[in-house]
C-alpha cells in the first residue's frame, strides 16, 4: 500500500520557516541544490522527513480554507509545544482539543501562515 514518504511546506521566506521549525522541534535544514528548496531532517525513529519550498503565490489568509494537507507533529507535552509555538511566532488555528480515548490535538498558524498540528498520545483523553 503507497505510503507519504516526503512532505513540503510552502514558504514566502524559506529561512525564517526553516528558523521557526528548527527552533520549535529541532528539525535541522540544508539548501538543496540551486533551487529555492530546503531538506528537512526531522530526526531518528518514526516518521519522515520533507522540505520547504517556495511559495507560489500568496500566503494563505488566516481563517480561509485549508489548501492542501496538515502535517501534524506528535509531541509529548502538547501544552509545552503549544506555548513555545506561540513564543516562536505561531499563532491559534484551532485550540487544543481532546480527542476521546486517543489523546490531544492543537492546531496552530506558523509565521508564514500555513496550518499545522500538534499530537500528544493519551488514551485518558475526554
Amino acid at each position: 500500500m503507497p505510503r507519504p514518504v516526503h512532505f513540503e511546506i510552502h514558504a514566502s521566506d524559506l529561512k525564517a520557516v526553516a528558523e521557526f521549525y528548527g527552533a520549535l522541534f529541532g528539525w535541522t535544514f540544508n539548501q538543496f541544490g540551486e533551487f529555492p528548496y530546503m531538506l528537512a531532517d526531522t530526526g531518528e525513529g518514526d516518521g519522515i522527513d520533507g522540505a520547504i519550498m517556495a511559495r507560489q503565490g500568496p500566503a494563505p489568509e488566516v481563517g480561509a480554507p485549508v489548501m492542501g494537507a496538515t502535517i501534524v507533529i506528535g509531541v509529548e507535552d502538547i501544552d509545552a509545544e503549544i506555548a513555545r509555538a506561540l513564543q516562536l511566532g505561531a499563532t491559534e488555528a484551532a485550540a487544543k482539543m481532546a480527542v476521546p480515548g486517543v489523546g490531544w490535538a492543537a492546531y496552530l498558524h506558523d509565521p508564514d501562515g500555513n496550518v499545522f498540528g500538534l499530537f500528544q498520545d493519551d488514551t485518558e483523553a475526554r
